[in-house]
């Protein structure tokens, strides 16, 4: 048990004095919950900080994607609308049009990769506030 233990004689009478003793139990265990609370309140705004910093990133990748993706998508939403209008004088072969549009396909693949990648980030980043919170409510 952590104690303070202090005496002092009176000037006058060398044999009278006082003597005391404090129990520092509470004291001992105040700082001990203080440390604690400091503890968690790092931890936490750690955790906050990750967050932020994936969070961050997920926003410019999307922006990124969606920078790279809208004039592709658009290019193939033309090329579709131009094979879907195509009146030629004379006949186009079936396979050079389905050729062209898989092409269009192909070259958009890494955008659509792109797009997943960043709806997984998004995923991941709700489901980790998610577990951040009840973390928090349950402590």
């Amino acid at each position: 048990m952590p104690v303070l233990i202090g005496a002092a004689s009176f000037e006058e009478k060398k044999h009278q004095g006082v003597a005391f003793l404090l129990d520092l139990s509470d004291r001992k265990r105040a700082e001990a919950v203080a440390r604690e609370s400091e503890q968690r309140y790092r931890e936490v705004q750690m955790e906050l900080a990750h967050a932020n910093r994936a969070s961050t990133m997920g926003q410019l990748l999307a922006s990124i994607v969606h920078e790279v993706k809208q004039p592709i998508t658009a290019t193939i939403a033309y090329a579709n609308a131009a094979c879907a209008g195509w009146r030629p004088a004379r006949p186009i072969s079936a396979k050079r049009v389905r050729r062209s549009i898989g092409l269009s396909r192909i070259a958009s693949a890494p955008i659509t990769s792109s797009t997943e990648c960043a709806r997984s980030l998004k995923r991941n980043r709700s489901e980790k506030t998610a577990s951040t919170s009840t973390k928090r409510f349950s402590n």
